[in-house]
């Protein structure tokens, strides 16, 4: 992981464990990782500039909906900061056990970790297979 346009050195934020995606906030303090770690998860955490972790972002742990369709296919990932304190993501998967249920929530994640809700939608699968995504 390379440090900040404004500082000098690199340094290794984390080991990645298949495909990932980072981006900075819009004042550089802060950068997130979205780890693909393979084809069933995706974890998102927030590192300070330094490379220390601030937040791993787990809205399943306060969302008691999300926490219960979270048991097979479960991807967390940020998306943006739309302030330099705050973070978009979306959560999203399906269940593997018959009935086979699709989900997409959309969070407002705060550095300190308050979690809120902007958005839901459950479905059940299609035949082909679910449409949530990221977006």
């Amino acid at each position: 992981m390379a440090a900040p346009p404004r500082a000098s050195g690199a340094q290794t934020a984390t080991e990645l464990t298949a495909t990932a995606k980072v981006f900075w906030s819009p004042d550089s303090r802060h950068f997130v990782i979205v780890d693909r770690e393979n084809s069933s998860t995706m974890d998102s955490s927030i590192y300070d500039a330094e490379g220390r972790v601030v937040l791993e972002i787990s809205p399943e742990q306060s969302d008691k909906q999300l926490r219960q369709l979270a048991t097979g296919h479960f991807y967390v990932e940020a998306q943006r900061f739309p302030g330099a304190d705050t973070v978009r993501v979306a959560a999203f998967g399906h269940t593997d056990e018959a009935p086979i249920r699709c989900f997409r929530f959309i969070y407002s994640v705060a550095l300190g970790g308050e979690i809120r809700r902007l958005s839901q939608r459950v479905s059940p699968a299609t035949v082909t297979a679910c449409d949530e995504t990221s977006e």
